[in-house]
């Protein structure tokens, strides 16, 4: 691709998509002017679970007798020690919140088994025509016995309620277009803050397509886009940016 190819393009991604929806002026603080952001403890807490666990399935990607249950112990320290080194600045409690969220998504993977894992912090770039990106990752892809793909996001965070399809969806866009033989697939939250659940949503290629038209909506409005309003809500006091933010009142 070329310099001028380049320029031409547009990416986005599934939390900036979110971010102009929510907010048009804290979409233009994040994504144009690019303003420091705050810290937040449950952002430490998914940081510090996310490694842990693309490092726990990765190392057990190259291993052959998986079900020892010692082992599991041992790989599992390890992968903890290493999201400690990684996030050494996160606070004690974080990492304690975070050990005990590991150590009862192990007691389940020794309960109900290891899932066949094919990727883990899987980099996505989707071209869905007309300029447009989608950037992302994917936490973990999984290979069903029945022979079904499984596409796994790890959340943290305390409620389901607000948690949607389209996230899921947009990896899955991903994968169909990578991997043409895939008929179907499943897409599935891990709530780890609810003893490692599923919730699991399935997808009709109508499904795709909307979110697909949906990127390209949103896409297309940013473009666009001059004013860079403010949205007020009650999600303000928990906004990066809300320090400077004409919109906020305190």
């Amino acid at each position: 691709m070329s310099e001028n190819e380049e320029e031409n393009i547009f990416k986005i991604s599934h939390s900036a998509r979110n971010t102009f929806i929510q907010c048009h002026k804290k979409y233009y603080y994040n994504y144009i002017e690019k303003r420091p952001k705050g810290r937040w403890d449950h952002l430490d807490l998914g940081n510090v679970c996310h490694s842990a666990l693309e490092v726990f399935h990765d190392t057990l990607r190259f291993i052959k007798n998986q079900s020892a249950e010692d082992l599991l112990n041992n790989i599992m320290s390890y992968a903890f020690y290493s999201a400690r080194k990684e996030h050494s600045d996160v606070s004690n409690t974080i990492f304690l919140e975070a050990k005990k969220i590991l150590g009862e998504y192990l007691n389940n993977i020794k309960r109900d088994g290891l899932p066949h894992v094919i990727g883990a912090e899987i980099k996505i770039n989707l071209d869905i025509g007309e300029g447009i990106i989608i950037r992302g990752y994917i936490d973990r892809i999984d290979l069903m016995s029945d022979g079904v793909f499984r596409i796994v996001d790890y959340k943290t965070s305390k409620t389901s309620k607000y948690l949607t399809k389209m996230q899921l969806g947009t990896y899955g866009l991903w994968l169909k277009e990578n991997y043409p033989e895939v008929k179907s697939f499943v897409g599935s939250y891990v709530l780890l803050k609810h003893n490692s659940k599923y919730m699991d949503f399935n997808f009709s290629d109508s499904d795709l397509l909307k979110i697909k038209e949906k990127y390209i909506e949103t896409a297309k409005e940013i473009m666009l886009e001059e004013e860079w309003k403010t949205s007020s809500g009650p999600l303000c006091g928990w906004c990066d940016y809300k320090d400077f933010c004409p919109a906020y009142s305190w």
